[in-house]
């Protein structure tokens, strides 16, 4: 009988609890790198995995369970409190690990966060195919990269009865806006780099103009021109995105087949999810089947107005939307794309 191959991951906890593991031939243990109760750098509480901030409680605990546990493969992202001292224990106490790092964030450079850990990742996980953007980690030294997306579990995120109060829902910080605030500081260049951050404050802020917005985000929103309420993370995101008629989003740095994690859990709680287009999405949704796509201020702000004036059609495409998401990229979708790619490297 061939032996489970066993899985630390610090995301996703349903990989464990989800009650599919067995049935790929494997066993997986999750472990909360942020303690009992994981938070964000700005304090807010978070069960996500990716984003907490590692507590001496969490990190205990990992090295406890890597050493009864004795994993083929561990699985993490991006926490703050943690360095490369952490895995290279980890690897000194199981040689025979394959370390995987899920990095979903989109950056022109590649961070002092994740270039600490190339030497000793076994392979980098990303949610775009944009071979330039894979150049610059491939240019760094890291020695094998693949896609894995982000996934969601059709019991936490779901039409959960609640009667949207705004138009249109937003989520995310105002990176525009926060570079001019910084100009200056060494910090600024960061957040000078997207892309897409002036698209996204010119059209956020006629959306504001014409239509009832809620905006969940941290930083860079001026808290007198918008209506802002706090940031709130899993398993409360789901209260947010259905709390609006339409979930929007831009994107700050685009990549080809980039899927970002608002994206398949803002479809999954099957509210009408309306973006800026993105290289290469055509290739996995149909436009006005699945979600909405536009490409240009105008045009977004004139499909904003025509399906608020339309329930049954955004409903409609909001229902069908949420079915693909849960074909794409459910959890045990993804657990079986790991699986593939563990085999694949090792």
């Amino acid at each position: 009988m061939k032996r489970k191959l066993k899985i630390i991951t610090f995301n996703p906890r349903d990989w464990e609890f989800g009650g599919y593991a067995e049935k790929y031939g494997c066993e997986v243990k999750s472990v909360s790198i942020g303690g009992k109760v994981p938070k964000r750098l700005t304090g807010e509480v978070s069960f996500d995995g990716i984003g907490e901030v590692a507590t001496n409680e969490g990190i205990k605990n990992f090295f406890s369970l890597n050493k009864l546990f004795k994993p083929d493969a561990i699985l993490f992202g991006i926490h703050f409190n943690l360095n490369s001292l952490i895995f290279e224990r980890i690897k000194e106490e199981n040689k025979e690990v394959k370390i995987f790092f899920h990095y979903t964030d989109q950056r022109v450079t590649v961070a002092k966060l994740v270039r600490q850990y190339i030497s000793l990742v076994d392979c980098m996980l990303v949610t775009n195919d944009d071979q330039d953007d894979w150049k610059k980690f491939y240019d760094y030294g890291v020695k094998n990269i693949r896609i894995l997306y982000d996934g969601v579990s059709a019991y936490e995120y779901w039409p959960k009865p609640k009667i949207p109060f705004f138009d249109c829902m937003f989520g995310g910080n105002n990176y525009h806006r926060l570079a001019e605030k910084l100009r200056g500081d060494e910090n600024a260049s960061v957040f000078e780099k997207f892309t897409g951050a002036i698209f996204r404050d010119r059209f956020i802020d006629l959306v504001n103009i014409h239509f009832n917005l809620v905006i969940r985000g941290n930083w860079g929103w001026d808290e007198g021109k918008y209506f802002l309420k706090p940031m709130l993370y899993h398993p409360k995101y789901l209260d947010v995105l259905r709390e609006a008629k339409i979930v929007l989003s831009t994107v700050n740095a685009p990549r080809n087949k980039l899927i970002m994690r608002r994206m398949v859990r803002g479809m999954a709680s099957q509210r009408l999810y309306l973006t800026q287009y993105c290289p290469g999405l055509v290739s996995f949704y149909s436009n006005h089947k699945h979600l909405v796509w536009f490409k240009s201020i105008d045009e977004g702000i004139d499909l904003i107005r025509f399906y608020l004036e339309h329930d049954e059609l955004r409903e409609r495409i909001a229902y069908f939307g949420r079915k693909q998401i849960l074909k794409d990229h459910s959890n045990e979708k993804r657990l079986q794309d790991f699986l593939k790619i563990y085999e694949e490297i090792s």
